[in-house]
């Protein structure tokens, strides 16, 4: 009996280091699948912050400057602005906002103005009267990285 029972005896050491090992090999994959995860979300961490600071540097550089304007046509109701992109990059009109003295009013737009060039604005001002030409207006060019250039009518 003594050579059965150690017999046994060696078997159940033997399935007692199987499962030793097997647990060894969950937690080093367990610890490979967590500095993996946490290695990827770094990484993507640092490429958001990047391209958001990608985004402020443009967005800093965006510049523009009235060429000529704004001239007020009180039969059409309209106010002509021609705007020249003086920054490095080219920019996207995306909204312009008028203020008549009473309220904005915007309108959408989808205008690429490249560096150096200059594009023709034709806005239309709401509620202007023939009787009221003393009366100040605002127009914002709103662009797609989120700056305003605002000019006013009469120049200001």
């Amino acid at each position: 009996m003594s050579t059965a029972g150690s017999h046994l005896k060696r078997h159940r050491r033997a399935v007692g280091s199987i499962i030793g090992g097997i647990f060894v090999l969950l937690i080093l994959a367990m610890g490979y699948t967590m500095y993996m995860f946490g290695n990827q979300s770094i990484n993507a961490e640092q490429q958001i912050i990047n391209n958001m600071r990608t985004f402020d540097i443009e967005r800093s550089q965006e510049t523009f400057r009235t060429v000529s304007g704004p001239t007020l046509d009180l039969g059409n109701q309209k106010l002509d602005i021609v705007l020249q992109n003086v920054g490095p990059l080219p920019s996207t009109i995306t909204n312009i906002g008028v203020w008549n003295g009473i309220k904005w009013s915007y309108s959408s737009f989808h205008v690429l103005i490249n560096s150096g060039e200059s594009h023709a604005f034709t806005v239309t001002v709401p509620g202007i009267q023939e009787d009221q030409p003393n009366w100040t207006y605002m127009v914002q060019f709103i662009t797609a990285r989120g700056n305003l250039y605002c000019v006013g009518y009469p120049n200001s």
